[in-house]
């Protein structure tokens, strides 16, 4: 494989595996017979590992790619696949340059590292991620959280990614080093402890915006909702919406009140650290740069949503939803709308008024006796109600209890018929 560990590499460390009988769990068939043990116990061993530096782990998941056997006789089992879909993860952020500057205090000193950035649906990947990663994964160090643990590995990859690209330099003002270490091979910076301090929480406040989001447990969610009936104007609802259970779901109107809130839910939230009026707020001033009606509600002292015409409801369902979408934003839209438009759509067809064949065949009159069908939704819709349709002049109509998304063309095709 040519990596190939020195043996001062090589150090015994703990380990926590399923345990039964005294003996670890083998992991797999081919290397022991596995116990029929239902619950085995979580307990602490000691193994020999080969600690690798960021470029070796890298030239190893990268060989390990697409692969079932590392080498004859070695499996890339579940948690080493995982660590290689990591990997590529923290190469896509990379080539998208989806990474910022950082100051970061190790056991050797502050080191300028460059660190991952999560925006849009990078956000949703690194949870799902984290979500997905095996128990196998986390042996060393099950006390870290499977989140926290995969950010570092993917900081630790774009570091040195990041790195592999750059030249370095140097310079006798702090900033100005701080940049150099950011492109020399181990990152180290010198300096007082008071100035690289001061540096490293600087640096932190800069990108506090960014975390904030990118590690909150709720994120922004949009849901639009449609007219009541006899009203005419729908609703943009703010929300904040739990990103391990979606079904859980605070209103804004929740939020703005969370010092004096009853809700159990909100009280859990604060309780915890979180803080969620200045989640919202932060997150409604980043996707004011996508709908500028959000920028609007902004004058509001406690924001809850804001109205549209259909109009504007078919303007936020057809762009503004996505744009929000992959700024890494929730969105709920009605059940009847798909990517493609409304489920229920403006449809034309023929009707051959006469099933009739004589033996000599058809005629040319009898092939061109044949009626016209406007339909909505399979259903046969009549000359005055397509001319009302048309009179409307709006993108979204309800017809017969189902809206219905049509265009002036569309109508005037069906009309010419």
């Amino acid at each position: 494989m040519g990596i190939q560990p020195a043996l001062e590499s090589f150090v015994s460390v703990p380990i926590w595996l399923p345990t039964f009988r005294k003996a670890p769990v083998p992991s797999s068939a081919l290397i022991a017979d596995v116990p029929a043990a239902k619950n085995p116990r979580i307990a602490q061993w000691t193994v020999i590992a080969a600690a690798l530096d960021a470029s070796a782990t890298l030239d190893l998941l990268c060989y390990c790619a697409n692969k079932d056997l590392a080498a004859p006789g070695i499996m890339v089992g579940p948690d080493l696949a995982f660590w290689v879909a990591a990997m590529q993860f923290a190469g896509a952020l990379t080539a998208r340059q989806q990474f910022l500057p950082g100051l970061v205090r190790e056991e050797d000193g502050y080191h300028a590292r460059w660190r991952a950035a999560y925006t849009g649906r990078d956000d949703e990947r690194l949870h799902a991620l984290a979500a997905a990663m095996p128990a196998a994964a986390r042996a060393f160090t099950p006390e870290i959280p499977a989140v926290h643990l995969l950010g570092g590995f993917l900081d630790s990859v774009v570091d040195t990614l990041v790195r592999a690209g750059s030249s370095g330099g140097s310079t006798g003002v702090l900033h100005d080093r701080w940049l150099a270490a950011l492109n020399s091979p181990d990152g180290k910076l010198t300096g007082t402890e008071e100035e690289l301090g001061l540096l490293a929480r600087q640096l932190n406040d800069w990108r506090r915006p960014i975390s904030v989001v990118a590690n909150a447990p709720f994120r922004l969610c949009f849901r639009l909702e449609e007219p009541f009936e006899g009203v005419d104007v729908w609703q943009v609802r703010y929300l904040l919406q739990s990103r391990k259970d979606p079904s859980l779901q605070v209103p804004a109107d929740a939020v703005w009140q969370a010092k004096g809130t009853k809700s159990p839910v909100i009280r859990s939230l604060t309780e915890q650290g979180f803080q969620p009026r200045e989640h919202m707020l932060f997150s409604l001033g980043q996707a004011a740069g996508v709908c500028p009606r959000i920028e609007e509600s902004l004058k509001s002292a406690a924001p809850g949503g804001y109205s549209l015409d259909a109009i504007g409801a078919h303007d936020f369902l057809t762009a503004k939803a996505i744009a929000l979408e992959e700024a890494g934003f929730g969105v709920m839209l009605p059940a009847w709308w798909t990517r493609k438009g409304t489920k229920a759509r403006l449809t034309a067809g023929a009707r051959v008024k006469s099933a009739f064949v004589s033996n000599s065949g058809l005629s040319l009159n009898a092939l061109l006796d044949f009626q016209w069908e406007i339909s909505i939704g399979g259903e046969k819709i009549t000359l005055a109600e397509l001319r009302a349709l048309a009179a409307l002049k709006a993108p979204l109509v309800q017809f017969r209890g189902q809206w219905v998304h049509v265009n002036a063309e569309e109508i005037q095709a069906a009309l010419d018929f």
